[in-house]
C-alpha cells in the first residue's frame, strides 16, 4: 500500500516478505529443535537465531516498515528509530547487491556526519555505505529512480 500527500510519499513494507521471514524463521526454529540431541550446541544457536526472525516477522505483519519521502529528505522506519536523512546528506542513490540481495546504495555527502564511523565499519565488509532495503510493496529499482528524483526536485529548496 502506498499513500501520498503533495509533498510526501509513503511507500509500505511487503508483508509478503513478512511472512517470508516469519515462515521460514518457524522452519529453522523446528529443524533446530529436532535436532536437539544430535547437535544440541548447533540446535541451541539456530533456535536462538532464527527465533529472533518470529517475532521480527510477526511485527513487520502488523506494522510493516515504510519508506517516507518528503521535501526535506527520507526516512527509514522500521522496529526501532527511524533513519532519518535531508537530501543535502546524500549525493545519490544506485542499485547494488551484497551477498545476493538486491538493495538500494546510498553515496552520502562528503558533509554528512551522521552515523559516520558505522558507515565506514558497514561499507569495509559490505562495499555499501548506507543502503535501502529491497522490502517495499514496489520494485527497488523503481525505489532508488523516485528517491534519485525527489532528491533533485528538493535539493535546491
Amino acid at each position: 500500500m502506498e499513500m501520498r500527500s503533495s509533498e510526501t510519499l509513503v511507500i509500505r513494507g511487503s508483508r509478503l516478505n513478512s511472512l517470508f521471514v516469519l515462515f521460514a524463521s518457524l522452519i529453522f526454529v523446528f529443524l533446530g529443535v529436532m535436532s536437539l540431541e544430535d547437535h544440541p550446541i548447533l540446535a541451541w544457536s539456530g533456535i536462538g537465531f532464527f527465533g529472533l526472525g518470529i517475532p521480527v516477522g510477526l511485527i513487520f505483519l502488523v506494522r510493516p516498515p515504510e519508506l517516507r519521502l518528503d521535501s526535506q529528505g527520507f526516512q527509514m522506519v522500521s522496529l526501532f528509530k527511524p533513519a532519518v536523512f535531508t537530501w543535502a546528506e546524500v549525493e545519490g542513490f544506485y542499485m547494488t547487491e551484497t551477498s545476493g540481495t538486491k538493495m538500494i546504495g546510498i553515496v552520502f555527502s562528503p558533509d554528512c556526519e551522521k552515523l559516520r564511523r558505522s558507515r565506514r565499519w558497514t561499507e569495509a565488509f559490505t562495499g555499501v555505505a548506507g543502503a535501502v532495503p529491497d522490502m517495499y510493496t514496489r520494485p527497488a529499482s523503481e525505489i532508488c529512480e523516485l528517491l534519485n528524483e525527489w532528491r533533485r526536485r528538493h535539493i535546491g529548496r
